[in-house]
Protein backbone atom coordinates (compact mmCIF):
# COMPACT_ATOMS: atom_id res chain seq x y z
CA UNK A 1 0.00 0.00 0.00
CA UNK A 2 1.24 3.61 -0.96
CA UNK A 3 -0.24 6.67 0.32
CA UNK A 4 0.44 9.60 -2.33
CA UNK A 5 0.19 12.92 -0.71
CA UNK A 6 1.66 16.13 -0.80
CA UNK A 7 2.17 16.34 3.33
CA UNK A 8 2.64 14.00 6.04
CA UNK A 9 -0.86 15.01 8.13
CA UNK A 10 -2.88 14.05 4.63
CA UNK A 11 -1.93 10.74 4.94
CA UNK A 12 -3.41 10.60 8.66
CA UNK A 13 -6.41 11.97 7.59
CA UNK A 14 -6.58 9.49 4.31
CA UNK A 15 -6.41 6.45 7.25
CA UNK A 16 -8.65 7.90 9.11
CA UNK A 17 -11.14 8.31 6.29
CA UNK A 18 -10.68 4.45 5.33
CA UNK A 19 -10.96 3.70 9.05
CA UNK A 20 -14.96 5.14 8.67
CA UNK A 21 -15.16 3.30 5.70
CA UNK A 22 -14.67 0.05 7.67
CA UNK A 23 -17.18 1.19 9.95
CA UNK A 24 -19.47 2.44 8.19
CA UNK A 25 -19.33 -0.02 5.12
CA UNK A 26 -22.26 -2.81 4.76
CA UNK A 27 -21.78 -6.42 3.17
CA UNK A 28 -22.36 -6.54 -0.12
CA UNK A 29 -25.47 -8.83 -1.36
CA UNK A 30 -24.87 -12.09 -2.04
CA UNK A 31 -26.03 -12.13 -5.42
CA UNK A 32 -24.75 -15.25 -7.56
CA UNK A 33 -24.75 -18.62 -6.73
CA UNK A 34 -21.84 -20.96 -7.39
CA UNK A 35 -23.09 -24.80 -8.25
CA UNK A 36 -19.84 -26.35 -7.43
CA UNK A 37 -19.36 -25.13 -3.62
CA UNK A 38 -23.36 -24.86 -3.52
CA UNK A 39 -22.46 -21.38 -2.37
CA UNK A 40 -23.75 -18.32 -2.88
CA UNK A 41 -21.14 -14.60 -3.51
CA UNK A 42 -21.53 -10.82 -4.21
CA UNK A 43 -21.13 -10.29 -8.05
CA UNK A 44 -18.69 -7.78 -8.72
CA UNK A 45 -21.99 -5.29 -9.59
CA UNK A 46 -22.76 -5.63 -5.97
CA UNK A 47 -19.25 -5.64 -4.97
CA UNK A 48 -18.41 -2.26 -6.69
CA UNK A 49 -22.24 -0.81 -5.14
CA UNK A 50 -21.33 -1.76 -1.94
CA UNK A 51 -18.22 0.52 -2.13
CA UNK A 52 -19.37 3.63 -3.73
CA UNK A 53 -21.96 4.19 -1.23
CA UNK A 54 -19.84 4.21 1.62
CA UNK A 55 -16.91 5.80 -0.05
CA UNK A 56 -19.05 8.83 -1.69
CA UNK A 57 -19.94 10.06 1.93
CA UNK A 58 -16.30 10.60 3.13
CA UNK A 59 -15.20 12.62 -0.85
CA UNK A 60 -13.74 8.99 -1.53
CA UNK A 61 -13.92 7.01 -4.77
CA UNK A 62 -12.34 4.46 -7.07
CA UNK A 63 -10.78 3.56 -9.91
CA UNK A 64 -8.90 0.08 -11.08
CA UNK A 65 -6.10 -0.79 -13.50
CA UNK A 66 -4.88 -3.94 -15.08
CA UNK A 67 -2.81 -5.66 -17.45
CA UNK A 68 -1.48 -8.90 -18.87
CA UNK A 69 2.23 -9.99 -17.57
CA UNK A 70 4.65 -12.88 -17.82
CA UNK A 71 4.12 -13.32 -21.39
CA UNK A 72 0.10 -13.49 -21.04
CA UNK A 73 0.53 -16.10 -18.01
CA UNK A 74 -0.85 -13.32 -15.35
CA UNK A 75 -3.52 -10.40 -15.24
CA UNK A 76 -3.21 -8.19 -12.32
CA UNK A 77 -5.28 -5.62 -10.99
CA UNK A 78 -4.65 -2.49 -8.80
CA UNK A 79 -7.19 -0.80 -6.80
CA UNK A 80 -6.46 3.19 -6.60
CA UNK A 81 -8.15 5.05 -3.56
CA UNK A 82 -8.54 8.79 -4.58
CA UNK A 83 -9.79 12.03 -2.46
CA UNK A 84 -8.33 15.56 -2.30
CA UNK A 85 -6.11 14.76 -0.06
CA UNK A 86 -4.30 12.64 -2.39
CA UNK A 87 -4.61 8.71 -3.09
CA UNK A 88 -4.15 5.25 -1.78
CA UNK A 89 -2.57 2.81 -3.97
CA UNK A 90 -2.73 -1.37 -3.39
CA UNK A 91 -0.61 -3.66 -4.03
CA UNK A 92 -1.55 -4.91 -7.36
CA UNK A 93 -3.38 -8.46 -7.39
CA UNK A 94 -1.82 -11.12 -9.31
CA UNK A 95 -3.69 -14.17 -10.77
CA UNK A 96 -2.54 -16.46 -13.35
CA UNK A 97 -4.48 -16.15 -16.59
CA UNK A 98 -5.55 -19.56 -18.02
CA UNK A 99 -6.54 -18.65 -21.60
CA UNK A 100 -5.31 -15.58 -23.86
CA UNK A 101 -8.85 -15.28 -25.59
CA UNK A 102 -11.19 -12.20 -25.30
CA UNK A 103 -13.50 -14.58 -23.40
CA UNK A 104 -10.98 -15.65 -20.81
CA UNK A 105 -9.29 -12.10 -20.37
CA UNK A 106 -12.50 -10.90 -19.97
CA UNK A 107 -13.79 -13.53 -17.41
CA UNK A 108 -10.65 -13.30 -15.64
CA UNK A 109 -10.66 -9.33 -15.40
CA UNK A 110 -13.56 -9.20 -14.06
CA UNK A 111 -12.60 -12.27 -10.97
CA UNK A 112 -9.66 -10.07 -10.50
CA UNK A 113 -11.48 -6.60 -10.47
CA UNK A 114 -13.84 -8.32 -7.75
CA UNK A 115 -11.18 -10.26 -5.67
CA UNK A 116 -8.85 -6.73 -5.82
CA UNK A 117 -12.22 -4.44 -4.47
CA UNK A 118 -12.96 -7.49 -1.65
CA UNK A 119 -9.39 -7.99 -0.50
CA UNK A 120 -8.33 -4.14 -0.15
CA UNK A 121 -11.11 -3.09 0.94
CA UNK A 122 -11.94 -5.55 3.54
CA UNK A 123 -15.40 -6.76 1.92
CA UNK A 124 -16.70 -10.01 2.88
CA UNK A 125 -18.08 -11.24 -0.89
CA UNK A 126 -18.32 -15.17 -0.37
CA UNK A 127 -19.70 -17.12 2.25
CA UNK A 128 -17.88 -18.27 5.11
CA UNK A 129 -15.97 -21.74 4.90
CA UNK A 130 -14.61 -21.70 8.11
CA UNK A 131 -11.11 -21.51 6.78
CA UNK A 132 -11.48 -24.54 4.49
CA UNK A 133 -10.11 -23.60 1.55
CA UNK A 134 -7.41 -21.64 3.20
CA UNK A 135 -6.21 -25.03 4.35
CA UNK A 136 -7.01 -26.92 1.58
CA UNK A 137 -9.66 -29.45 3.58
CA UNK A 138 -12.89 -29.64 2.34
CA UNK A 139 -16.02 -29.71 4.34
CA UNK A 140 -16.05 -33.36 4.42
CA UNK A 141 -12.83 -33.90 6.08
CA UNK A 142 -10.86 -34.78 2.52
CA UNK A 143 -7.39 -33.48 1.86
CA UNK A 144 -7.80 -31.46 -1.81
CA UNK A 145 -3.72 -32.16 -2.22
CA UNK A 146 -3.71 -35.46 -2.29
CA UNK A 147 -7.11 -35.61 -4.63
CA UNK A 148 -9.81 -36.45 -2.18
CA UNK A 149 -8.43 -39.78 -0.39
CA UNK A 150 -5.89 -39.05 2.05
CA UNK A 151 -8.09 -37.70 5.75
CA UNK A 152 -6.31 -35.99 8.46
CA UNK A 153 -4.96 -37.96 10.83
CA UNK A 154 -6.65 -36.58 13.79
CA UNK A 155 -10.41 -36.74 12.06
CA UNK A 156 -9.35 -40.48 11.47
CA UNK A 157 -9.24 -41.73 14.72
CA UNK A 158 -11.79 -43.33 16.72
CA UNK A 159 -14.14 -41.43 18.91
CA UNK A 160 -12.98 -43.13 22.05
CA UNK A 161 -9.63 -42.05 21.28
CA UNK A 162 -10.17 -38.30 20.48
CA UNK A 163 -8.87 -37.37 24.08
CA UNK A 164 -5.75 -39.05 23.16
CA UNK A 165 -2.87 -36.11 22.91
CA UNK A 166 -2.25 -34.65 19.64
CA UNK A 167 1.26 -36.37 18.79
CA UNK A 168 3.56 -33.53 16.47
CA UNK A 169 2.79 -34.43 13.23
CA UNK A 170 -1.26 -32.86 14.08
CA UNK A 171 -0.18 -30.61 16.34
CA UNK A 172 1.74 -29.00 13.40
CA UNK A 173 -1.55 -29.52 10.62
CA UNK A 174 -3.89 -27.49 13.78
CA UNK A 175 -0.85 -24.68 13.58
CA UNK A 176 -1.07 -24.38 9.74
CA UNK A 177 -5.10 -24.06 9.53
CA UNK A 178 -4.22 -21.82 12.31
CA UNK A 179 -1.91 -20.05 10.83
CA UNK A 180 -4.16 -19.62 6.96
CA UNK A 181 -6.83 -18.46 9.47
CA UNK A 182 -4.80 -15.63 10.54
CA UNK A 183 -3.70 -14.46 7.01
CA UNK A 184 -6.99 -14.37 5.76
CA UNK A 185 -8.15 -12.45 8.80
CA UNK A 186 -4.88 -9.59 8.99
CA UNK A 187 -5.50 -9.11 5.35
CA UNK A 188 -9.39 -8.51 5.49
CA UNK A 189 -8.80 -6.28 9.03
CA UNK A 190 -5.57 -4.22 8.43
CA UNK A 191 -4.74 -4.73 4.89
CA UNK A 192 -2.56 -6.82 2.87
CA UNK A 193 0.99 -4.56 3.19
CA UNK A 194 0.86 -4.71 6.71
CA UNK A 195 -0.20 -8.08 7.09
CA UNK A 196 2.71 -9.00 5.16
CA UNK A 197 5.32 -6.89 7.13
CA UNK A 198 3.84 -8.72 10.05
CA UNK A 199 4.17 -12.09 8.96
CA UNK A 200 8.00 -11.55 7.46
CA UNK A 201 8.69 -10.04 10.85
CA UNK A 202 7.27 -13.34 12.77
CA UNK A 203 9.44 -15.65 10.34
CA UNK A 204 12.23 -13.89 10.86
CA UNK A 205 11.53 -13.84 14.97
CA UNK A 206 11.49 -17.63 15.42
CA UNK A 207 13.48 -18.47 12.20
CA UNK A 208 10.84 -20.37 10.49
CA UNK A 209 11.32 -20.49 6.58
CA UNK A 210 8.80 -23.28 5.66
CA UNK A 211 6.07 -23.36 7.98
CA UNK A 212 5.44 -27.38 6.61
CA UNK A 213 8.73 -28.07 7.93
CA UNK A 214 9.05 -26.42 11.60
CA UNK A 215 8.02 -27.80 14.94
CA UNK A 216 4.45 -27.46 15.88
CA UNK A 217 5.44 -25.47 18.92
CA UNK A 218 7.73 -22.51 17.01
CA UNK A 219 4.37 -22.18 14.70
CA UNK A 220 2.00 -22.01 17.77
CA UNK A 221 4.24 -19.26 19.15
CA UNK A 222 4.33 -17.51 15.75
CA UNK A 223 0.29 -17.56 15.33
CA UNK A 224 0.00 -16.36 18.93
CA UNK A 225 2.95 -12.76 17.58
CA UNK A 226 1.09 -12.63 14.98
CA UNK A 227 -2.64 -12.50 16.16
CA UNK A 228 -1.02 -10.02 19.06
CA UNK A 229 0.61 -7.92 16.54
CA UNK A 230 -2.82 -7.36 14.01
CA UNK A 231 -4.87 -6.71 17.67
CA UNK A 232 -2.51 -4.20 18.43
CA UNK A 233 -2.61 -2.76 14.65
CA UNK A 234 -6.35 -2.89 14.75
CA UNK A 235 -6.47 -0.99 18.06
CA UNK A 236 -4.14 1.41 16.92
CA UNK A 237 -6.37 2.84 13.65
CA UNK A 238 -9.35 2.94 16.26
CA UNK A 239 -7.57 5.21 18.51
CA UNK A 240 -6.65 6.84 15.40
CA UNK A 241 -10.23 8.08 14.52
CA UNK A 242 -10.25 9.58 18.62
CA UNK A 243 -7.96 12.22 17.59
Amino acid sequence: MEFVVKEDKDKFELMKKMVDFQKNVKQPKKDKNNPFSKSSYASLQSVQETAVEALEPLGLSFFQDFGINNEGKTLSVQTIIISNLGMIKFNPIVLPLEKITAQGVGSASTYARRYALTTNLAIVADEDDDGNNASNVSKNGYNKQNNGYQKHNYQQQPKANQSKPLNESEKLKDEEIRYNNNAKQAIEKIGKQNAQQIFVKAKQIYKIDDIKKCRANDLANLNSYVEAEVKGQITKLGAMTND
